[in-house]
This record gives structure tokens, C-alpha cells and sequence, in this order.
């Protein structure tokens, strides 16, 4: 096959002298004899290919005038290795200038077919095709008309890449003017027939369009060499400052993040250069600017600022003296001793893969711009910290969540002390297991704990069904999820859950390469129900990383990026230019597709709720099952068929009288995990739930929920949104006045804000609006939803509802028979919480 070389033999502006090549020869040690078929490889996954006399032609923007490496392999013949075991050589590329790989023979020389192909002997003569010749290929998304990267457009000849714009520029000059067949392909996406057959012109432009599989979007490379390489080469504006090399960096992974002193500052452990394949192996890091403080919106880019060394190559942050490499994680901010913010990371120096000398923590130095080293860890600690670790703030105080998971207050002191570090368990010291009185598993924050996995908890004696981190399923076929432990959970605002990103193990398509998502009411789960976001055909997609500090629209537009690599896959060849590096992704958290069943709870006075609609202070809880809380196709709205004044009775109407408790399927759903919703009459009392009934006078199946499979109660209090208002329960009235008029107080005291205040209520029902922490109403008969809006001290709002019956007295036999209250004695009913016979009914937030 022709070399992929000549997707490289591009140029800018046609305006300015036209550039030259590199060339470098290929020929036989001692014998001086030209060698065709060699393969060229630059750090940066280029590949090239000797032609019948020994050339090649190299023009890669960004790559002039450095010292690039060339790897080397071939059939026959080989080039002496290093110290280090790689086969290659580096020069000076400078334009119009040359360079000359001398190979042996092999002693077990492989099967070698001769090639005639002369292209880059050609090339070399006729010089860089300018701007004019260049046949410009976009590729595109067919519902959003953006530019997709990462498309493999492969012909007869080569392999082209769409780069971060979604843009080619082609210049094969045995193509150009010839039918070309070009074959598609792009992870996630699809190309309608596979193949477009097309005639290449100098000047030309087609648009190709592409139909996304994929949940997520992808957006653009983030790192290494020509990001938007093609776009710039056809006269298209660039998206960030440096489109064709920053820092020198050609490749990094993994990626980690935090938001430090205002700004993204990111860090990245293997980092690729051009002149080596050895590359930086001190970790390397990059700060950027917000939107909102003159970066670029996260959907156009982000514009690196690396941490540069005295060479202008991106430096090693985390030097520590002896061999190795050191790789960072859990990066976070904390409090340090002056209260001023700071940014820690935990190390681990790497031997060799899976030999590790030692770990600990390091601290960013404002002063020296790289990470000094502040603690190493005893081996003897039950637990460690790292992974994506974010900040809540509790009652007490902000704590740092790190994979585990384990929390640490947020402070420097409390990083570097073991014994202030909690650890999400059910396991005792010893290895046995904390149980609850009905035979239960009692997990709790503890001091000091064993971490909990699957190694641990076999041998206390627990099963699949006990642990909180075993119970992810895909939502579309019901089926077990073993995930990596290399997972990004963040709070999000608009969902007011936290969601997660997590990685498959052994996927279908690869064994690194699916992604997917999950909601969860607490940072430890409940994480049941997934939904696959992103699919690689047999290519590795790891170490997602969530940015919430480029979350838009309130959380409903999110924004991961991870590392593409070769490695763990069983891809032949690697990538060009993306392997080994960050691509970045949004989802709309609005899309339909990722609405996945979420906890409901009891409540006082026997009804159900979900997060958002549990009474602040509520003890920890477990879920009773699974179910929506917004309206799905195909869903139908599980509600209350009356009022508060009457004994509660549900129904799956279609226009239900009161707002729906949450959404389910119905009775004849045959989904996977799904049991039914059923109301057992005894006589004049019904009960409804997912038990097994029995006795029943008439049983009936309302929907289909999904079962809940956890073993575990959750302090699910701790984790509701820091702003929670609280209009108070539902409740019924009775009046004997002629006009049915009734004074109603309401209070919203027990709204509240961690670590802040709720400075303003409003409260609003039958177009009118009051202002108050305790307000009055004259409401006459019938059913009222009082909405209150309450704003916290730092600006934030959030809204609850409560529903108010007022009814004649005469329709009651007494107002103990059912929570109502009567006259003076019902004058503020809500702030004394009676009558709690109330279904919580809450508008969406």
C-alpha cells in the first residue's frame, strides 16, 4: 500500500514561498543500496514508507524546523538499537534539507514483496503542493452540521484523518482528477453505504455527512501535535492559539484536572515528544483561562498554557530524584495553614509497569511551579487516596471525595493525616461485617476502615447482591456491568444528583473502548441502571474525566474529555496524531436517551418521593424501587387521584389530579429488571408497593418499576443540593364560613443553605405572589399548589411546592379521622406539621 505520507504534503497560504521537504534516504549499510518498504515512524504515530528508491518525502506543519525522531522497521532489514531498545534515529528537519537511515540485514529476514512505486522519488522533484492543489474534505455531523474529528477516510493509496474542525486536506497526486473510492469510518458514527466515490480536484470542496450512535458528541482533540493541522493548511481560521504544536507536546495520558485559583489547571502523567520516544516521565501540567475570564467556550476549545521548561518543551512538574516515573493523581484544591487555596496531588513512583518504589502526596509550589514532595505513605494503611476527587460541602465543613471511596477534610493538614480520612465501608477492622438489625448490611463513613473490594468483601463473606459497586446494569438489556476503577463522579446542578462516567471492562466492540454513564443520589450510588454514551470499535477510550467547571446551561450541558490509545486494544495500527491522547466529548443531559430510573423512597405519612421531594433532616434510607422522575416516551405518570383530604389513592391517569410522584412503564412493559407497581384492596384500605401480596380482596398492577437491588441504607440528606427549599408538608383544611375562605400560614424556616443562608421567599398560588419567610393566604375550596422560591446568600434559588385542600366542614366527620384541621385550630397547620397524610407532590425542578 502507498505510504501515508502524502496526507502530509500539504501547505498554507500560496502567497508566501512555497516550502520544501525533509528528505530523508533509506539505504544498506556497507553496501550503500537503496531499501524500499521501510517504515517511518514519528512519536507521533506518522508513518511513512520507502519508496523503489529509498525516499522519503516529509513535510509535516509544526514538525519544520525541529528535531523530529523517525522509528524504523522493516521486513529484511533493521536498524541497531539503543541503550533503550528503540530502533530509529532523530535530525534536524529542517525544509530543503536531508537526512540517512542505514539498515543490516536481518538474520531471520521475513517475506518482503518489492514494491515499483516511485511516489516520493516524484514527489521530492515536483516540491510541496501549495494551497491551489489541495482538495478540501469536511466531514460532518448530518444533525448539528459541526465538523466531526477523528473520521478515517482511507482510499486504495493511504489513510487520511479528519482533524479537531473535521477537515482533510488532500493532495494525493495519483488521485487527483481520477474517481477515488474513499471507505469511512468513524467510532460512534456512521456513514450511509460505508464508501463514497469521488473525484479529487485541486480547489475542490465535498462535505461528507455522518449520523451519530454515539450518546456523547465529540468535540476535538485536546492534546498533542496538528489539532486543527488540516483547517489551517486550507486557509480556515484556527481554534486555539497554538493549532499546530504547543510546547512541543506530540502525546499525553491520562489526563487529570482541577479548578485552581480561578483557573483549569490540568496535568497529564506520559507526555510524548518529538525528538524521543522516551518523552517527559515527571508528568507534565498546563493551566487555561474560564469562558467567562477570556478562554474559549469549552465547545470551541481550550487553549493550553503549559508549564514550560528553559527548552520551550512542556516540563516534568513532579521531579523526585532516582529511576523511575512519576505519575500523579487525585489532584484537588484544600485549605492550607494560612487558609489561603491550594493544590495537592498524590504520586506514585513507577518502576517499571506494575512495579511501583513508593507513594505519597506532593504539593504545587507557587514559587518553583512544580510539586514537592510532602509525604510518603506507610504500606500499612488500610486505605489510600486518588482518582478524579471533588469538594462537598457538609454541615461540618468541605471534604475531598477520592476514589474508594474515602473522604478528607479540606484542609492540608487533615491530607497529610491518615486519621482524619473516612472510608465509605461495611467492612470492621478485622474483615468482618457490620451488620443491621434485619440482617442487613450496614455501610457508614469510617475512621480508619478497610477499603471495601472485591477482594475484601469475598473474604468477609459477602456476595454480588451486598455490594454497593457491583450492581451497574445496561439499561437496554438488563445485563451485569464490570467497570474500570478509573471513574469521574461530579455533582451536577441540574439533574441535583451527582452522575458518573465510568469505563467498561471487556466491552462488545473493545476491551477498554465503551463508556457510560450513570446517576446516582449520593457519590456512592446508589449506581444501578447505565447507559452506554461512547463505543470504540476495537480501540481504548479510558480515564474519563468530567470538567465541571465548564458545565453550561446549569449542568444540562456537560463537557469529559479521556485518553485514546492503542494500547489494550487490538488495533494493528495505531492512529496518527490522536494516539495516546485527549479527546475531549459533551452530553446533553436533556437527551432522552439518558433518562435512567432513579430512587423512590418512602415518606412520612406512606407515600413516595423521589430525591428532590424528600423532607430536609429525612433519616438514611434506602430506596423501595427504581423508577423516573420526568416524564419518557412510553412513560406514564404515577399520581394521586385526590387531594389531601381524602385517604390517598394513586392512579396512572393520563391528566392525574395531582402532580406525579414519578413516571414508570406500563402494566404490559416487559423491560428488563421491571416488577409491578400494585394496589392491594382489603376491604376499605389499600396498600400499594412492589411486595409480594397476598389477602387481597383486589389486587391490582398499576406499572412497572424497576426493583431495587441494593442491600444498603444511604445518608441521602447529606447529599441534596446545598440549596434546598422547603414549602413544608401537604395538607387538608376544613372551613364553615359561607364563602369557603380559609386562612392558610405557610413557612419556609426549614428551607436552608450550607454554609450560607436563604435570604428571600416567594410564594406564589392563583396568580399572586407574596414575599416572606411566613406568609398567610385566604384560599377558597379546592385544591391550591403554593410554589415558594427561596434565594441563598451566595445568589442561588430553588423552588418546592406544597399542596393545600380547603373543603366545606360538613364533608368530615372529624379532622383527626384525617389529618385536616377546622377553624382557628388549623391557622397555621403547615408551619406544625399536621396532618402528614400527604403525598409529596412537587414540580419538576
Amino acid at each position: 500500500m502507498r505510504p501515508f505520507a502524502l496526507s502530509l504534503v500539504l501547505v498554507g497560504c500560496a502567497a508566501f514561498a512555497q516550502p520544501k521537504f525533509f528528505r530523508l534516504h533509506v539505504q544498506q549499510r556497507d553496501a550503500g543500496t537503496p531499501i524500499q518498504g521501510a517504515r517511518l515512524e514519528t512519536t507521533g504515530r506518522i508513518t511513512f514508507v520507502s519508496d523503489v528508491n529509498g525516499e522519503v518525502a516529509f513535510f509535516e506543519p509544526g514538525l519544520m524546523g525541529r528535531r523530529v525522531f523517525f522509528s524504523v522497521t522493516h521486513p529484511a532489514f533493521e536498524y541497531p538499537a539503543d541503550g533503550f531498545g528503540y530502533r530509529g534515529q532523530a535530525f534536524d528537519v529542517s525544509e530543503g534539507d536531508g537526512g540517512l537511515l542505514e539498515l543490516v540485514p536481518k538474520a531471520d529476514a521475513g517475506p518482503f514483496t518489492p514494491s515499483t512505486d516511485d511516489e516520493q522519488t516524484r514527489l521530492l522533484a515536483a516540491g510541496v503542493p501549495g494551497a491551489a492543489q489541495l482538495y478540501r474534505l469536511t466531514v460532518a455531523d448530518d444533525a448539528s452540521g459541526r465538523g466531526v474529528p477523528l473520521v478515517e477516510l482511507r482510499t486504495a493509496r493511504g489513510l487520511w484523518v479528519t482533524d479537531s474542525q473535521g477537515e482533510v486536506a488532500f493532495a494525493d497526486r495519483p488521485s487527483m482528477g481520477h474517481p477515488t473510492t474513499f471507505t469511512v469510518h468513524s467510532h460512534g458514527y456512521t456513514f450511509d453505504g460505508g464508501a463514497v466515490t469521488l473525484t479529487p480536484t485541486g480547489g475542490g470542496h465535498q462535505t461528507l455527512s455522518l449520523t451519530r450512535r454515539n450518546v456523547a458528541e465529540r468535540l476535538y482533540r485536546v492534546t498533542g501535535e496538528g489539532l486543527d493541522r488540516d483547517a489551517t493548511l486550507l486557509g480556515l481560521p484556527a481554534r486555539i492559539r497554538s493549532p499546530l504544536l504547543n510546547a512541543g507536546v506530540i502525546g499525553q495520558d491520562p489526563v487529570l484536572s482541577a479548578l485552581y485559583r480561578g483557573q483549569p489547571f490540568f496535568v497529564w502523567g506520559d507526555t510524548r515528544q518529538p525528538d524521543s520516544p522516551l518523552g517527559t516521565v515527571a508528568s507534565t501540567a498546563a493551566r487555561a483561562l474560564l469562558p467567562d475570564a477570556g478562554g474559549l467556550p469549552p465547545s470551541a476549545g481550550v487553549d493550553l498554557h503549559y508549564l514550560e521548561n528553559d527548552a520551550g518543551f512542556a516540563a516534568g512538574v513532579a521531579p523526585l530524584p532516582g529511576p523511575g516515573s512519576v505519575w500523579l493523581s487525585g489532584l484537588t484544591t484544600v485549605a492550607g495553614a494560612d487558609g489561603g487555596e491550594e493544590l495537592w496531588a498524590c504520586y506514585a513512583k513507577v518502576l517499571s509497569p506494575g512495579v511501583t518504589a513508593h507513594t505519597g502526596l506532593m504539593r504545587f509550589d507557587e514559587a518553583t511551579q512544580r510539586f514537592v514532595l510532602q509525604q510518603t505513605w506507610d504500606a500499612g494503611l488500610p486505605a489510600t487516596l486518588g482518582g478524579h476527587p471533588f469538594t462537598w460541602l457538609h454541615e461540618q465543613g468541605a471534604y475531598v471525595y477520592e476514589r474508594g471511596p474515602v473522604r478528607v477534610p479540606a484542609r492540608a493538614d487533615a491530607l497529610v493525616d491518615p486519621s482524619t480520612w473516612d472510608v465509605f465501608t461495611a467492612l470492621t477492622a478485622d474483615g468482618g461485617v457490620h451488620r443491621l438489625a434485619d440482617g442487613g448490611v450496614e455501610y457508614a463513613w469510617r475512621h480508619h476502615a478497610p477499603l471495601m473490594t472485591p477482594d475484601t468483601s469475598q473474604h468477609a463473606g459477602l456476595d454480588a447482591g451486598e455490594s454497593l459497586w457491583e450492581q451497574g446494569r445496561d439499561f437496554a438489556t438488563g445485563e451485569p456491568l464490570l467497570t474500570h476503577q478509573n471513574d469521574s463522579i461530579a455533582w451536577n446542578p441540574h439533574r441535583q444528583r451527582f452522575v458518573r462516567l465510568v469505563t467498561q471492562v471487556v466491552g462488545k466492540t473493545s476491551l477498554l473502548g465503551e463508556l457510560w454513564f450513570q446517576e446516582g443520589d449520593t457519590p456512592m450510588g446508589p449506581w444501578v441502571w447505565a447507559r452506554q454514551v461512547l463505543t470504540h470499535d476495537d480501540y481504548t477510550f479510558y480515564n474519563p474525566r468530567q470538567h465541571p467547571f465548564f458545565d453550561e446551561a446549569d449542568g444540562r450541558v456537560i463537557y469529559f474529555e479521556g485518553t485514546y490509545t492503542q494500547t489494550l486494544s487490538g488495533a494493528t495500527l495505531a492512529t496518527p496524531r490522536y494516539d495516546d491522547n485527549q479527546v475531549m466529548y459533551r452530553l446533553t443531559l436533556d437527551d432522552q436517551r439518558l433518562a435512567l430510573p432513579v430512587p423512590v423512597y418512602v415518606v412520612p405519612g406512606g407515600s413516595y418521593a423521589t430525591k428532590a421531594n424528600l423532607p430536609p433532616g429525612m433519616a438514611p434510607t434506602r430506596p423501595v424501587f427504581l423508577a423516573w422522575d420526568r416524564q419518557v416516551p412510553g412513560s406514564i405518570p404515577v399520581a394521586r387521584t385526590n387531594g389531601p383530604c381524602a385517604v390517598a389513592t394513586l392512579s396512572t391517569d393520563a391528566v392525574p389530579y395531582t402532580p406525579p410522584l414519578f413516571f414508570a412503564l406500563p402494566p404490559d412493559a416487559g423491560n428488563p429488571g421491571t416488577v409491578p407497581f400494585a394496589a392491594c384492596q382489603k376491604g376499605s384500605a389499600i396498600v400499594y408497593g412492589t411486595q409480594r401480596f397476598t389477602d387481597c380482596d383486589q389486587l391490582t398492577t398499576l406499572a412497572r418499576v424497576w426493583a431495587n437491588p441494593l442491600p444498603a441504607v444511604l445518608p441521602i440528606d447529606e447529599y441534596s443540593a446545598p440549596l434546598k427549599a422547603w414549602a413544608g408538608d401537604d395538607f387538608c383544611v376544613q372551613t364553615a364560613s359561607d364563602d369557603g375562605g380559609y386562612v392558610v400560614s405557610l413557612s419556609s424556616h426549614q428551607s436552608r443553605l450550607r454554609g450560607g443562608r436563604v435570604e428571600r421567599s416567594r410564594w406564589t398560588t392563583l396568580g399572586t405572589t407574596l414575599e416572606g419567610a411566613d406568609v398567610t393566604w385566604v384560599l377558597p375550596q379546592g385544591l391550591h399548589q403554593v410554589v415558594l422560591e427561596v434565594t441563598g446568600s451566595d445568589g442561588s434559588t430553588a423552588t418546592d411546592s406544597v399542596l393545600v385542600e380547603v373543603i366545606p366542614l360538613p364533608l368530615l366527620a372529624s379532622p383527626s379521622s384525617c389529618g385536616c384541621s377546622s377553624g382557628a385550630a388549623g391557622l397555621g397547620a403547615l408551619t406544625l406539621a399536621l396532618a402528614v397524610l400527604a403525598v409529596r407532590a412537587r414540580r419538576e425542578r
